[in-house]
């Protein structure tokens, strides 16, 4: 199933999603990633991850707890990977 909409397209610079991660979603949260160039060569990136009292209460606590370590380990591993090239 598809996780999410891509809701804007800025490239190099942006892309923002509608981020429903479930089989059955109720409702989207946004995702929104930025991408600056930086004067040393790298790349500074921002996510931005909002929208979650689109999920109501209960799900919006138990579900934001998840994704609050989440998102580092997916940044984690992505900046690992890409760290040499």
């Amino acid at each position: 199933y598809e996780w999410a909409d891509v809701i804007a397209w800025d490239p190099p610079h942006r892309f923002v999603l509608a981020w429903h991660p479930n089989p059955d979603p109720v409702a989207a949260t946004i995702v929104d990633v930025r991408f600056t160039e930086l004067n040393d060569g790298g790349t500074r990136i921002d996510l931005e991850h909002r929208a979650w009292e689109e999920l109501g209460d209960e799900l919006d606590r138990s579900t934001r707890a998840g994704y609050d370590t989440g998102w580092d380990l997916v940044i984690d591993a992505f900046e690992r990977t890409h760290a040499t090239e």
